[in-house]
């Protein structure tokens, strides 16, 4: 075990933690939610994080992946971050926006707005990072290079990246109810799609480049998002929100 490693891990998934934490509340009143205690909300943040911290610092090594360096960045990172990006623009505003009622997009973009950007890149791109790839891939590989005779270690990662995959997409689906209330059957389709297509993109550069790379990945696609729907030709501001601040 690399303690040393997992603390430091740990340091850098603790500001978004907590910066989740501040905006749950907001979300929770803003969707007609049941307030849930500031004490819950942390001790489930933290179920989730110190296990995959811990788990991909013992285990990253047999896993066959690498400690976190700069020198793992290169232009693969940022070419396969910026597709990331632009693959879901084209889906989320070439197709879900058009297809579903401008209400219903409108609560999608109040409760994303709530969460802000700051939010969006240190959770999202930092602790679901450590959480799916460094942890849960990290374990995933492990586990099947023990228990499964398969040879192909090719296999083996992209099992591993498609199955962690799917379970980022499938973990973001109650977020999406509350806010919109009920999923769709394109919303749904949307919800699973779109955050796969993410965990393929990070699971793979995790895979070939490292921790750093997948969070630069996932940080960018968020990033991007954040400048693309700020430009007031994307849609009439005034169909944002539903209701004003």
């Amino acid at each position: 075990m690399d303690w040393l490693l997992a603390l430091l891990l740990f340091s850098l998934a603790l500001p978004g933690v907590l910066a989740m934490l501040k905006k749950e509340p907001i979300l929770i009143k803003d969707t007609g939610g049941d307030d849930i205690p500031y004490f819950v909300r942390l001790v489930s943040h933290m179920v989730l994080v110190v296990p995959s911290v811990l788990a991909g610092a013992w285990l990253y090594k047999d896993a066959g992946f690498s400690a976190p360096t700069l020198s793992e960045i290169g232009t693969m990172t940022f070419l396969i971050s910026l597709l990331c990006a632009a693959l879901h623009l084209i889906y989320y505003y070439g197709y879900l926006v058009k297809v579903t009622d401008k209400k219903v997009i409108a609560k999608i973009d109040r409760a994303r707005q709530i969460v802000g950007l700051d939010t969006r890149v240190l959770y999202g791109g930092i602790v679901e990072e450590l959480i799916f790839r460094w942890g849960l891939m990290s374990t995933l590989v492990w586990s099947m290079n023990k228990w499964l005779a398969i040879s192909d270690a090719n296999l083996v990662n992209w099992l591993a990246i498609v199955m962690s995959s799917l379970l980022f997409a499938l973990i973001h689906l109650p977020g999406a109810q509350q806010a919109v209330g009920k999923l769709t059957l394109p919303l749904l389709t949307y919800a699973i799609s779109a955050n796969f297509i993410v965990g393929i993109c990070c699971g793979w550069l995790f895979w070939k480049s490292g921790l750093l790379s997948a969070i630069i990945c996932h940080i960018l696609f968020h990033i991007v998002w954040y400048g693309f729907e700020k430009s007031k030709w994307v849609r009439p501001q005034e169909e944002v929100y539903t209701k004003s601040e």
